[in-house]
């Protein structure tokens, strides 16, 4: 019986009944003795009865203040401490740049050999175009979503379609398409979208912290013995040549020059550990086709089989041409190592996207058909699977074996993830809209024949 308060007292009446009828059939029993009775059954039901309506008041109210609690912390996350945590990163990033060109390096330039400082300058110039490019884009980049539908399986709280490597996260209150995890310093989950982004960001920033440890070592021990002594920072005191504002900041804030020096070398050091072993980690996670929640989730078949291997490793090469985006032309000196803003080559159930540009190659040599026949073909085959379609398709039109087999990926990929054919008039999409089914049909053919496929029994 579900406990609540009607419940209660309804248990409560019946027992103070039946109380009452066993002590009036008790003939044995004076009538003083059964009054006292009858009282002290009253008092102990009713003490019963009070009690368990306090536990039940107490424990509703701590659920309330429990989901009112996290609300709120959900609520202080994502609006109070992630936005505060975002300018806390440009602020520091400026802070940094700021110490780094108007005191370390024009002091270093007289202690290092000249030809280092425009390395040095120029470098670091890089850097930090690359560090903002691409935390701005982390930030911003939506991490991806799946669209509304009815399909199964359904996410209990956004009631909508949760696809393969989906996550809903609490504080951003939606699904996330492979979501990595929600990261406070960019106040958004790292998923399908902004994944590169983040990674490069954090490759960048652990970079440009290994240079200011690399060259700042001079400027570093020099100010640290003199952090005590404000007027005595070798700033100040040596002769800077490329420092003209050296004067002003001497007068001004002498007392924070050591101070900013040794600030920046220390956070320089818990950088270096800490972004190193964080963007280790997301490259290993990589390497393997995983994310986060893919690789805590895969915890105990990876404990419980000695040669496990995830289901999404395309192989090391391919997880990480697939990750970065690289296809078709793009190369890595420019589409990685400056700012570029091209997809990833991941759908969202977690398997390679086929290029419509790889079709396009066979266009030419198939002289019956157009190029969107080709993708029509390519999707409806998709839908029907690898079977004798296929080598009779070839067969009629001289189709080559490598566009076979791009064909047959799509049927394989497809199947996979969806579980079941589909019509012709609803075709799935590869990049490309598939043609009307009017498209080139002859007077008298059949829709299955205008897009490529002769019938069971139709001969070449």
């Amino acid at each position: 019986m579900k406990l609540n308060w009607t419940t209660a007292k309804n248990e409560y009446s019946i027992r103070l009944l039946v109380s009452m009828i066993a002590i009036d059939s008790c003939s044995q029993t004076t009538t003083e003795n059964k009054y006292q009775l009858a009282k002290k059954i009253v008092m102990r039901l009713w003490a019963r009865q009070w009690l368990s309506s306090q536990v039940h008041s107490a424990s509703s109210m701590v659920l309330s203040l429990t989901s009112a609690y996290i609300r709120f912390l959900n609520i202080f996350v994502k609006r109070g401490l992630g936005r505060a945590l975002c300018y806390l990163a440009y602020g520091l990033l400026v802070l940094v740049i700021g110490s780094e060109y108007l005191i370390v390096l024009p002091y270093e330039s007289h202690v290092r050999p000249s030809f280092l400082v425009p390395i040095y300058f120029f470098t670091g110039i890089y850097l930090i175009i690359n560090i903002f490019y691409h935390y701005r884009k982390a930030c911003s980049v939506d991490p991806g979503q799946p669209d509304p539908s009815e399909a199964l399986p359904q996410c209990r709280r956004c009631e909508n379609h949760k696809p393969k490597r989906a996550h809903h996260c609490t504080i951003c209150d939606r699904c996330v398409l492979h979501m990595d995890h929600h990261c406070i310093w960019i106040n958004q989950c790292v998923g399908l979208n902004n994944h590169r982004y983040f990674l490069q960001f954090v490759v960048f920033v652990w970079l440009s912290q290994c240079l200011i440890l690399f060259s700042n070592y001079n400027a570093f021990r020099e100010h640290l013995a003199t952090i005590h002594l404000p007027q005595s920072a070798p700033f100040c005191v040596e002769q800077v040549e490329l420092a003209p504002w050296r004067e002003w900041m001497c007068n001004n804030m002498a007392e924070f020059i050591s101070s900013f020096v040794c600030f920046d070398y220390g956070l320089a050091i818990l950088l270096v550990l800490v972004l190193g072993g964080l963007g280790g980690f997301d490259a290993y996670l990589i390497s393997i086709g995983e994310t986060l929640i893919d690789f805590m989730q895969d915890a105990d078949e990876r404990r419980s089989q000695r040669n496990w291997r995830s289901s999404y490793d395309l192989g090391f090469k391919k997880n990480w041409l697939r990750f970065l985006g690289l296809k078709n032309g793009r190369s890595f000196m420019r589409y990685i190592l400056l700012p570029s803003s091209h997809p990833s080559l991941v759908d969202y159930y977690g398997h390679q996207l086929i290029d419509p540009s790889e079709i396009s190659k066979f266009a030419g040599l198939i002289p019956s058909i157009s190029l969107f026949h080709v993708i029509h073909i390519v999707a409806v085959t998709a839908g029907l699977g690898c079977s004798v379609r296929l080598k009779r398709l070839r067969l009629c039109f001289s189709i080559p074996a490598s566009l076979i087999a791009l064909v047959c990926k799509a049927g394989v990929l497809y199947s996979r993830d969806h579980g079941g054919k589909w019509s012709l008039e609803s075709p799935p999409t590869v990049g490309i809209p598939a043609p009307s089914p009017q498209l080139g049909r002859r007077k008298g053919e059949s829709v299955e024949n205008a897009a490529g496929f002769p019938k069971e029994n139709a001969s070449c």
